[in-house]
């Protein structure tokens, strides 16, 4: 339980979309837009991966769920690639 807390607690994607929407020009309507089509897709693949999930067994549906979260995670911090003169900027 430990664990997932932490995960949980690492888990601000949606804070870091509506930034990177913004951070690439979107407008505020399409910011919104942006953010409604993100939880359409995860509202949409939940109930999919819930009935796949009951079919696998537990700890392969966990380790899998860590990768993917990874995944998403590690595109997130660099979602297009080095930035121009390969330095990534500085937090502010």
């Amino acid at each position: 339980m430990i664990a997932l807390s932490v995960f949980a607690l690492a888990d601000f994607s949606d804070a870091l979309l509506i930034l990177r929407a913004k951070e690439l020009g979107l407008g505020f309507a399409a910011v919104i837009l942006v953010y409604a089509l993100y939880n359409a897709a995860y509202a949409g693949l939940s109930l999919p991966a819930g009935i796949v999930s009951d079919r696998l067994p537990r700890h392969a549906v966990y380790a899998t769920g860590l990768l993917i979260f990874r995944g998403r995670i590690g595109r997130q911090r660099n979602p297009i690639g080095p930035r121009a003169g390969g330095a990534q900027p500085a937090l502010q």
